[in-house]
């Protein structure tokens, strides 16, 4: 049976925010996810239609903030471009949405002597946990993503920001989908639980890499004690849990 392809989805404008500077601690909006690289590339492109005054970059690095000279960050038009270079350090894989066209990148030195931005940047921005390596599970561990996070943050009390807030993820919940997913354990690869809605958005190029393979997980936590490798079974796996797509759902979403 032919799979059936990933729809572009439709694309409206986002009207610009205000940028205008209150007071107060900003409200946050966010989701989990578990991204791949192509479902950063599909978001990215559609952002650049619903949103072209945005601009990303990765987070500086520790040894970046403590060098010599200013960091050497470049601000993006696309966010997959920004997921890539943070993705390329490895150690701090992550990245922020900034929306504010008069917004400049300029560093001064802090109290500490390390880099800080000179210029802070208005509300509504983003931060974005955005690790999307496909880990080859060495040691007994199964094949994985490690989930992210993609942090919303609003001016408080500006009408307008929440209705930017409701666009934006409306928009994201066109790439990635929280539903009918389930609990597995490993090796077993028994079944815990199944939920219709769950707090983790998978991608939809993530959901057929995870289809691709049923030994592939999310989110997937070895048991053991924290820094230390995990306990391996005398077959030499793992064990542990993670995430996966409901496998009768989605191959019959997909035409698998």
């Amino acid at each position: 049976m032919s799979v059936r392809p990933i729809k572009s989805p439709v694309v409206t404008p986002i009207p610009q925010p205000d940028f205008t500077p209150q007071e107060g601690r900003p409200w946050f909006r966010s989701r989990n996810l578990c991204f791949t690289m192509q479902d950063w590339q599909a978001f990215g492109d559609a952002l650049r239609i619903a949103c072209p005054y945005a601009r990303f970059k990765r987070r500086e690095s520790y040894e970046m903030r403590i060098a010599d000279e200013p960091p050497q960050i470049v601000l993006h038009q696309h966010i997959r471009d920004a997921v890539q270079d943070a993705n390329q350090g490895r150690e701090s894989p992550k990245a922020g949405m900034y929306l504010d066209p008069t917004w400049r990148l300029e560093y001064e030195r802090g109290n500490q002597g390390h880099w800080t931005w000179k210029n802070s940047c208005s509300e509504p921005k983003a931060y974005m946990d955005c690790n999307t390596y496909m880990y080859k599970g060495p040691g007994g561990v199964p094949d994985y993503i490690v989930s992210g996070e993609l942090v919303l943050s609003l001016q408080p009390g500006n009408t307008g920001h929440v209705g930017f807030a409701r666009a934006f993820f409306s928009l994201f919940g066109k790439f990635a989908s929280n539903r009918h997913q389930c609990s597995v354990s490993f090796p077993e690869y028994r079944l815990y639980r199944e939920k219709e809605l769950n707090d983790l958005w998978l991608g939809h190029h993530a959901i057929r890499w995870l289809l691709d393979d049923p030994h592939r997980m999310v989110d997937y936590i070895a048991y053991g004690d924290v820094g230390t490798p995990p306990p391996l079974l005398p077959d030499g796996t793992a064990k542990g849990s993670g995430y996966r797509p409901i496998e009768s759902v989605w191959r019959a979403k997909l035409g698998l």
